[in-house]
C-alpha cells in the first residue's frame, strides 16, 4: 500500500475545495455586512481592516485552492488514470467557475470604493452567483473524480485482503496438550486442598 492513494484523501480533496469556496463566500458577506450596515454614508468597517481582513480571506481561499490542485493532481498522478473527455470537460468548467468566483472576490473587495445607490443589488448579486457557482463547482468535481475514487477504493482493498490472507496463513495455531484425559486445573487444585 505505500504507492497506492488512500480512499481518504479524496475527502482532504474534497474538504479543501470546500474550504476555499467558504473564504470566497465570507469575503462577499462581510462586503455585503459593510455595505448594508453602513447605510450608503460610512461603512461600518475602517477601510484598512476591511482591506486587511479582505486580503487575508482572498490569501486563505488561494492557498486552499492551490494545495487542492496539487493534491488532485498527485493522486491523479499515482492511479495513473486517463480522463475521459467528459471529465475533462467538467475540471475545465471547474476552474472558470473557479476563476469567475475570484474576480467576483476582487469586486467585492473593492466595493469601499464604488458608494453609489444600487451597490446593494450589486453586492447581493454577487454572493448569490457565487454560492450558485460554487455548488456548481462541487457537483462538477465530485463527477470528474468518481471513477479514480472507485480505482482507488478497488486496489486499496484488494491490498488489504491479500494482507490479510497473508497473515492469516502465517498464524501458527498451538494446540494444548491434556493430560490424563480430561484434564481441569481448577479441579486439580481442589483435589489437593
Amino acid at each position: 500500500m505505500k504507492n497506492k492513494v488512500n480512499p481518504r484523501s479524496f475527502t482532504l480533496i474534497k474538504f479543501l475545495l470546500t474550504l476555499g469556496l467558504i473564504f470566497n463566500y465570507s469575503i462577499s458577506l462581510i462586503s455585503f455586512i459593510n455595505v448594508f450596515k453602513g447605510n450608503g454614508q460610512s461603512l461600518i468597517i475602517e477601510s484598512k481592516t476591511y482591506i486587511a481582513v479582505q486580503i487575508l480571506l482572498l490569501i486563505s481561499s488561494i492557498s486552499s485552492l492551490l494545495i487542492f490542485f496539487f493534491v488532485r493532481k498527485n493522486v491523479h498522478k499515482k492511479l495513473n488514470y486517463k480522463y475521459i473527455k467528459r471529465e475533462k470537460i467538467q475540471i475545465l468548467l471547474c476552474l472558470i467557475f473557479i476563476s469567475i468566483i475570484f474576480v467576483l472576490s476582487i469586486i467585492d473587495i473593492l466595493t469601499f470604493l464604488f458608494i453609489f445607490k444600487n451597490i446593494y443589488v450589486m453586492v447581493i448579486i454577487f454572493l448569490i452567483i457565487q454560492l450558485i457557482l460554487g455548488v456548481i463547482i462541487s457537483i462538477l468535481e465530485s463527477f470528474s473524480r468518481l471513477s479514480e475514487q472507485v480505482i482507488a477504493n478497488k486496489l486499496w482493498f484488494e491490498e488489504e485482503e491479500e494482507e490479510i490472507k497473508l497473515k492469516e496463513n502465517n498464524k501458527k495455531v498451538k494446540v494444548i496438550e491434556k493430560k490424563d484425559g480430561d484434564f481441569n486445573p481448577f479441579m486439580q487444585e481442589e483435589e489437593h486442598d
